[in-house]
């Protein structure tokens, strides 16, 4: 009589245990089932988009999906542009930031206009 009820309370405690661990088993599906689905929305999300950045010297750099055909305007060869424009006043070599209506010239400061001014009089 105490040995049935010893196995009894054994396979209780089993029959617990194993229940425990079958919810714990689907728990774990359930996560694994989720991450799946998360993976498989990055992915179509990734297929669809354009991903652009600057280069260092200036350029953008434009990242297309795998299999994405692109028209003859995109493809063209891009156009060459000077990065920053200098200065034209002899002896400056600071960036423009202002151009002469008058002589389209560029110039950086007050002081390089009046050099300008002063040229295009003289003449």
């Amino acid at each position: 009589m105490i040995e049935e009820e010893k196995k009894q309370t054994i396979e209780k405690i089993l029959n617990e245990s194993g229940k425990k661990l079958k919810e714990r088993e689907k728990k774990l599906i359930e996560m694994e089932k989720q991450k799946e689905l998360k993976i498989q929305e990055n992915l179509k999300i990734s297929l669809t988009k354009i991903k652009y950045k600057y280069d260092p010297n200036g350029k953008i750099l434009v990242r297309f999906p795998q299999g994405l055909i692109l028209p003859k305007v995109i493809s063209q060869k891009p156009l060459n542009r000077p990065l920053h424009a200098c200065c034209q006043v002899i002896g400056c070599g600071n960036s423009k930031k202002y151009r002469d209506p008058i002589t389209k010239m560029d110039y950086c400061s007050l002081s390089c206009y009046k050099i300008i001014k002063n040229n295009l009089y003289s003449n």
